[in-house]
Order: C-alpha cells, then sequence, then structure tokens
C-alpha cells in the first residue's frame, strides 16, 4: 500500500525501506518455486526414503525415486487425460482451454481454502473454550484412554509377530548366507523387547525382497 501510496504521488520523498518492483518479483518467485519443489518433489522423496526397508542409502533413494515416479506417472496420465477432454469440449480453442485450466485451478484453490479456513476459525477457538472446562476434558480423556489403548495392544501384538519372524529368521539364515548381512542389520534396529524372545516363529524367505519386506514392517 505504502509503495502505491508513493507511485501515486508526484513530489513526495520514497520511503526508506521502500523495496523495488524488480526485487519483490525475485523474492516472490524465489519462495514460490521453493515451496513448490519442496512440496511435490523434495518431501515426497524424503518420506519415501525414510519409510521403506532397504538397507543401502542408495537403494533407498532409489526406491523413493521408482514410488514417486509411479506415482506422479499415474497422475500424469489423468491429468493428460482430463486436459484432452477440455480440449475437445471446448473444439480445439487453446484460448478457451487456458482459461477453463485457470478456473479448475482457482475452483479448488478457493474450495481449499474455504475449508481449511473455516475449520481452522470453528474449531480452535471450541477447542481453546473446551480446554478450560476440566470436568468436560477429563470425561473426554477417560473415553479416549479407551481407544488408545486398544490401539497399544494391536501394535504391540503385531510387534511381536514381526519379532518372532525376524528370530527365526536370523536362526535360520547362515553365517555364510550372502543376506546374512542384511538380517544382522534388521537385528540391531530392534527394540529391546527383541532379547526376550526365546524362539522364533513365522515363515522364513530368504530372499533380498522379503528381507526388504521384514524391515518395512519393523519399521512401520
Amino acid at each position: 500500500m505504502r509503495k502505491a501510496l508513493y507511485k501515486s504521488c508526484q513530489n513526495c520523498k520514497e520511503p526508506f525501506n521502500s523495496v523495488s518492483t524488480e526485487l519483490l518479483q525475485v523474492v516472490w518467485n524465489v519462495i514460490y518455486w521453493s515451496s513448490f519443489a519442496g512440496t511435490w518433489v523434495v518431501y515426497p522423496l524424503l518420506q519415501g526414503y525414510v519409510m521403506n526397508g532397504h538397507f543401502s542409502a542408495w537403494e533407498k533413494l532409489k526406491s523413493s525415486i521408482r514410488d514417486n515416479l509411479i506415482f506422479y506417472g499415474i497422475v500424469g496420465i489423468l491429468s493428460g487425460v482430463i486436459f484432452v477432454l477440455i480440449v475437445i469440449t471446448n473444439h480445439n480453442n487453446l484460448s478457451k482451454t487456458y482459461v477453463t485450466l485457470m478456473v479448475l485451478s482457482n475452483v479448488w484453490g478457493l474450495f481449499m481454502l474455504i475449508c481449511m479456513l473455516g475449520i481452522g476459525l470453528v474449531e480452535v477457538p471450541r477447542r481453546l473454550w473446551r480446554r478450560g472446562d476440566i470436568p468436560m476434558m477429563l470425561r473426554y480423556h477417560y473415553w479416549s484412554v479407551e481407544g488408545l489403548l486398544e490401539e497399544k495392544d494391536k501394535a504391540q501384538l503385531n510387534l511381536e509377530k514381526t519379532l518372532q519372524l525376524i528370530k527365526k529368521t536370523a536362526d535360520e539364515i547362515r553365517p555364510e548366507d550372502p543376506h546374512r548381512k542384511y538380517i544382522n542389520m534388521i537385528v540391531k534396529s530392534c527394540p529391546p523387547a527383541y532379547d526376550q524372545i526365546t524362539a522364533g516363529d513365522g515363515v522364513v524367505k530368504n530372499t533380498y525382497k522379503d528381507l526388504v519386506s521384514l524391515n518395512y514392517k519393523l519399521i512401520t
């Protein structure tokens, strides 16, 4: 606003904190495209890198890249089909197609803004208001503890089954086996509860793919 007022004034002194339009455009482009790349490239790659069962950094990176390429490939094909349908609907008029895409993007942005802004404006004050009612919050936590206990028991049961399978796999894979180093890496990442397991259980499959799947079960 200050910049606009300064430009509309003929004999006014330029504000000391005035920034040129070119610099603002550069800053805006840097912020926008860095956020865009972080959202659609960097974060999915890091998430895929962390949440997979491969044992080396290079294999983790390759798996993350492959999974993201598959996902974006499917999204790209669907987007291409939608784009072709829009072009056909507009009778191959590129200007109308461009306007239609602009309208759809704006509608999507406004839809997300209305949904998220509505939740924030209503839910945040209501949550703060409810936190002031201590008896009601105590009843709510009593109610939520039961569900948390069920989730905890289920997660503990899955962990025990996974640890038993790891134990049996570690017992059956011989030291000279080329896959022995992978099961050793899995055992090293096991929680202390692994030391309490005396006998393993489950079907052992001594392949790299199955060991990756076993490591993924342990991670998740």
